[in-house]
């Protein structure tokens, strides 16, 4: 993004220049927080995140994933994996039409990469 900016930057007003340079744009990012965490147990913490709203609106959120996603362990940032899969969940719920037997299906495809003797890397799809 520095590029893409410094780039852009030179055809600018000097304001824009000016502001594209700011110390504000570097203090206002997302930091990741990366450590290693249960993927089964971060699923389970969006479910429960989503459960009133599911019960509320009465459609069912059903969970589809392998077996060894629930012993998965990964290196990564749980939280914002957390928040993102919670706001995708939160609207889904909030766009399906609430009636007797209406669910919403989240579909978990892992794709394992080995890059080492000891190292892989998990390519998670959530549809």
């Amino acid at each position: 993004m520095a590029a893409t900016i410094a780039v852009f930057s030179d055809g600018c007003s000097p304001w824009m220049t000016w502001q594209l340079q700011s110390p504000f744009l570097s203090r206002n990012f997302m930091e990741m927080v990366t450590r290693e965490f249960n993927l089964g147990e971060a699923l389970e913490v969006v479910k429960n995140q989503v459960m009133i709203l599911s019960r509320e609106r009465q459609v069912q959120v059903i969970y589809d994933s392998p077996a060894e996603v629930s012993s998965m362990s990964l290196y990564g940032d749980n939280l914002r994996l957390q928040q993102v899969l919670s706001d995708f969940l939160t609207n889904a719920l909030l766009f399906t039409p609430a009636f007797e037997g209406s669910s919403v299906l989240l579909r978990l495809n892992p794709r394992k990469q080995r890059i080492g003797t000891k190292m892989h890397v998990v390519h998670l799809e959530f549809r």
